[in-house]
């Protein structure tokens, strides 16, 4: 729904001032009405702080869960925590939240994003190299130096790789483009 919206986004964006009044005045409207979107925004918090304190009983006792509880956070719950973040997206892609979209488009969140990604590669490579391995005896045993060099490693590890990488890769490419 977001890239549909995002894409009709753009096409209106491209188009002429007959062909907005004609095609996407909805999109218009939410784009020039401050209050839509403040609605917006409002909305979308409420839904994910919402949905933030549904799970908040199932997190601290998985067990003593009831069934109700169990239901709304399966059936309801996830759903519109992603609607509650697709709201706030649209929100900034429609321009209402400027602060925001400046924060999120920033080299130091693309750095951070580049950080995440490559420690999700990191790890299924070393996960898969250290568990799946035929060179390893059939019980391993993780110990405190073991768990902290493959846990806390890569949060030392990946955001070195990351700067490494976009210093050394990305940034001369991009120059170059």
């Amino acid at each position: 729904m977001l890239a549909c919206f995002y894409y009709r986004l753009i096409k209106s964006r491209e188009a002429t001032k007959e062909e907005k009044a004609a095609k996407y005045n909805i999109i218009g409207k939410f784009e020039k009405s401050h209050a839509l979107g403040s609605l917006l925004s409002f909305l979308a918090t409420a839904l994910i702080l919402t949905n933030l304190m549904i799970a908040w009983p199932a997190n601290c006792d998985p067990a003593g869960v009831s069934k109700t509880l169990n239901q709304w956070y399966y059936g309801i719950a996830r759903i519109s925590f992603q609607l509650g973040f697709m709201l706030l997206i649209m929100a900034i892609f429609l321009g209402h939240l400027p602060k925001t979209k400046a924060l999120l488009s920033g080299s130091n969140l693309r750095l951070m994003s580049r950080s995440i990604i490559i420690g999700c590669v990191l790890e299924v490579v070393v996960i898969e190299l250290l568990f799946c391995g035929d060179a390893l005896p059939v019980g391993l045993y993780i110990t405190l130096p073991i768990a902290l060099i493959l846990g806390v490693g890569f949060h030392f590890v990946t955001p070195a790789f990351a700067i490494l990488l976009m210093y050394g890769i990305e940034f001369p490419l991009t120059r170059v483009i």
